[in-house]
């Protein structure tokens, strides 16, 4: 459910984004056209998304949202030349293979677990935490990154759970 609502919320702002271009005359007096694709979140389906969309001509994206699919995605789109913007992928593998045309619009993995990783200690002085996942490329990153950052302090004992 929390998934299918990011999508709408990245459907809708596309949308409303796309009205108030094509109102303004579109881009290089042409209108902008949405193409909606659904990669289910399974790495197999973006890259088959990824191909059909290069295949379809699409002009750029904002997509995927997934670590997971975003990286294997973003080899199709850079090879075409598509720009990909990703409003939800954190895991540094993204952006760390040097494709000038993939834009992360949040912050990545390592910065973020290191900002929980202070919070933790700093604000609320814990002893013991328990670090669990969802085994996601995105659960999993962000949980290595965060105990990491945890380790460098050495102050915590850590759990996995």
């Amino acid at each position: 459910m929390i998934k299918a609502k990011w999508a709408l919320t990245l459907k809708n702002g596309a949308t409303l984004a796309v009205e108030e271009w094509n109102a303004k005359g579109g881009v290089l007096g042409k209108k902008i056209e949405v193409v909606i694709g659904d990669d289910q979140h399974d790495p197999k389906q973006a890259v088959s998304l990824a191909n059909k969309m290069v295949n379809e001509g699409v002009a750029g994206l904002i997509g995927h949202f997934n670590s997971s699919c975003s990286i294997p995605a973003s080899d199709i789109y850079n090879s075409a030349g598509v720009p990909m913007i990703s409003p939800g992928s954190t895991n540094p593998q993204l952006t760390e293979k040097g494709y000038s045309s993939v834009i992360r619009v949040c912050g990545r993995d390592d910065q973020q677990g290191k900002v929980g990783a202070d919070f933790v200690t700093g604000q609320l002085k814990l002893k013991k935490v328990a670090v669990m996942h969802d085994k996601t490329t995105y659960g999993q990153g962000l949980a290595d990154e965060f105990r990491k950052s945890l380790a460098v302090r050495r102050k915590l004992f850590i759990t996995e759970v």
